[in-house]
């Protein structure tokens, strides 16, 4: 049970040999609305909460223009906003090195992408954050809780086949 939340059940290993990590979380139960959430994020002290994205969630940060939609491929993760925003800057970084060399116009885009990105992971940059899921089970911490935070929106709508 994850705190003010739900049900979940969390895997995690690593490798001895090789030293490959991994940490995955799965929903043990869909709820009945879907959610919405929006962050300002000020400061290194928003980069700590809690974040739980389930695998039907999307995530936005328009200030950048930068969106994460779902994925076949994508799984449920429970992390800390400055971990997951490390996570994408590790994922946009893997293929750089290839891509300097066959695409430098795109490479050097990502470059410049990569900067502001690291700048909102060390809370240098005031930006806003959008969780957006239709299964329900997205959430982000709200350190102040049970008082409302100022910086956190919450929205539940009813999902719809589309």
């Amino acid at each position: 049970m994850i705190p003010h939340f739900k049900k979940v059940i969390v895997s995690s290993f690593s490798c001895g040999c090789c030293g490959h990590r991994n940490s995955e979380l799965q929903i043990a139960d869909y709820e009945e609305k879907g959610c919405r959430y929006q962050l300002k994020v000020e400061g290194v002290e928003s980069l700590n909460r809690q974040i739980v994205k389930s695998d039907r969630a999307t995530i936005v940060i328009p200030d950048l223009d930068f969106e994460i939609p779902t994925s076949p491929e994508s799984k449920s993760v429970i992390t800390t906003l400055e971990g997951l925003l490390v996570q994408h800057i590790e994922n946009l970084e893997a293929g750089q090195p290839v891509r300097h060399i066959m695409e430098p116009a795109t490479a050097a885009k990502i470059d410049a992408f990569l900067v502001q990105l690291r700048k909102c992971a060390a809370g240098e940059q005031t930006f806003t954050l959008i969780i957006r899921d239709p299964s329900g089970n997205s959430y982000i911490e709200n350190p102040r809780a049970p008082k409302p935070d100022p910086n956190l929106t919450t929205v539940f709508f009813s999902r719809s086949q589309e």
